[in-house]
């Protein structure tokens, strides 16, 4: 099995659920960002919010919200919301199969938060389900770890499980929704995977390399990856890949540096767009200035994609410590545009008064 280093400890430290694999602590916007995407980055009228235009795309969203998963048009209409069992709170990763037919979701059975005095390298009670869109049908199977990562494969007949493990190490494998098999998915040393090519000849994946982590692709047999990109992301669990539907590209998230203070904090994830061939990389255009990306996905036919992200509050972000009485309200929000960011539209967008909350996570689009 796979192993990749992380650092759990670090994961964990502001203390929310789901924070083994994706911490959180996203605060909120200011006027200079709100200029250049007014109210809920919609457009407006005379200062009021209006609906967005509907994009032309067609397909569904699957978005992670903060306690539960819906399904969405790609103008935001909803669909359905997922089930989750009984007793169950969100672990904030979904995914949907290439045909869009089923949805896999991670949960955590109970969900209290930890305090200070307990195990943070217990692994917590978290399940993987899989149920078909429109019906009553799901499985449910028990993946008990520090924190787990979805991706199908190619042809829907499995899906990649990688869990975080007690050692700091995680491991892939992967799992037959229908019969609940698992076997162990082979992938170059210390490398965890982000994504899978359309034809599935190409995993994308995420792995360490002099102390950097690096995004790279790998052939089934290569014991090497292929480096497309050195990552500035401190860890690998704050960013995300996806191949474009042509395999031309790949959409990720990265960290960044100069902004100092979001940077502390783990929050200057911003989406970026890299071209395979060349391997140069540029930022996606039009994203919220004083924002961070939770999630990301390329609509079906590639021509359009999706982001999730929430408001930082420069203000709070200059401290070193955050307290109940720095709580703000704090909006997320779903975005659709163009291939390249422009024409951004928000189709869906959700407030908290939490200031440690990401209101949105994961994106898929199929």
């Amino acid at each position: 099995m796979s192993k990749f280093n992380v650092t759990a400890a670090r994961m964990l430290a502001v203390g929310m659920l789901a924070s083994s694999m994706l911490i959180a602590g996203l605060f909120g916007l200011p006027q200079s960002a709100l200029a250049r995407h007014p109210g809920p980055l919609g457009e407006q009228t005379d200062g009021k919010s209006q609906p967005a235009r509907e994009p032309t795309a067609t397909g569904t969203l699957l978005l992670a919200r903060d306690k539960d998963f819906v399904a969405l048009t790609p103008e935001g209409k909803q669909r359905v919301e997922l089930s989750a069992p009984e007793d169950t709170q969100s672990f904030h990763q979904a995914r949907l199969s290439p045909d869009g037919a089923q949805a896999a979701f991670v949960v955590v059975r109970g969900g209290q938060q930890r305090g200070p005095d307990d195990d943070q390298n217990a692994p917590w009670p978290i399940q993987v389900v899989i149920c078909k869109l429109g019906t009553t049908k799901s499985k449910t199977l028990d993946f008990p770890s520090l924190g787990v990562d979805l991706c199908w494969a190619p042809d829907g007949k499995q899906l990649a499980v990688t869990k975080l493990a007690k050692d700091q190490s995680s491991e892939t494998v992967l799992l037959d929704p229908e019969t609940g098999k698992k076997e162990p998915l082979n992938l170059p040393a210390g490398a965890k995977i982000l994504d899978w090519s359309r034809d599935g000849e190409t995993v994308l994946l995420i792995y360490p390399k002099d102390n950097r982590f690096r995004l790279g692709l790998a052939a089934k047999g290569e014991k090497e990856p292929r480096e497309l990109v050195e990552l500035k992301a401190r860890f690998a669990s704050f960013s995300v890949g996806r191949f474009s539907p042509d395999g031309k590209k790949v959409l990720f998230t990265d960290a960044d540096p100069e902004q100092k203070d979001a940077y502390k904090w783990n929050l200057s994830s911003q989406p970026h767009l890299l071209d395979i061939g060349n391997k140069k990389r540029q930022p996606l255009a039009d994203f919220p200035e004083n924002a961070s990306c939770t999630g990301i996905a390329w609509s079906p036919d590639g021509k359009r994609v999706a982001y999730t992200c929430v408001q930082l509050h420069p203000e709070l972000l200059k401290k070193d410590m955050l307290g109940p009485n720095d709580d703000v309200q704090t909006e997320a929000f779903l975005i659709v545009a163009d291939g390249d960011g422009k024409n951004t539209k928000t189709v869906a967008s959700e407030k908290s008064n939490s200031a440690l909350g990401r209101i949105f996570w994961s994106i898929d689009w199929r």
